[in-house]
């Protein structure tokens, strides 16, 4: 055990001293730093966090409850967390917020390549619950 505490006090201190370097950086006006931007981003953050993010995941948390077999449950899960990692990841580029005069910075079409990929992870989710129920199923049945 004396190996995992140093191992976590280690990668703590590292942590701390991260923290404390992007703080000062803050502080004394680093490179790109203006603090009204600064301040909207993080406040922008937090609000995000608290007022769209937590509320839209408690909600599908509790749908995922009530409305999914017991057996599946993970596997929809999983799926869920796939989609809105994909999301979260594509939402700058599908928000169009590229260079109008670049078309390089942006020359795919983003948001017809999200629906794609959401799809893709849709039916893999659906493949992988039909799977798993048969297999569940025929042991709940038997014992």
């Amino acid at each position: 055990m004396t190996g995992v505490r140093a191992w976590r006090t280690g990668l703590g201190l590292i942590g701390i001293a991260a923290i404390a370097y992007g703080g000062w950086g803050v502080l004394t006006g680093g490179v790109a730093t203006d603090w009204p931007v600064t301040a909207v981003w993080l406040l922008t953050g937090v609000l995000l966090h608290d007022l769209v993010l937590v509320p839209v995941v408690a909600v599908a948390g509790w749908l995922v409850t009530r409305l999914v077999p017991a057996g599946i449950r993970p596997v929809v899960r999983g799926g869920l967390v796939v989609a809105a990692l994909v999301t979260v990841v594509a939402l700058p580029v599908v928000s169009g917020r590229g260079d109008p005069g670049n078309p390089s910075s942006t020359p795919l079409d983003y948001p017809r390549n999200l629906a794609l990929v959401l799809l893709a992870v849709a039916a893999t989710t659906a493949l992988l619950a039909v799977r798993r129920r048969r297999r569940v199923r025929p042991a709940a049945e038997g014992g």
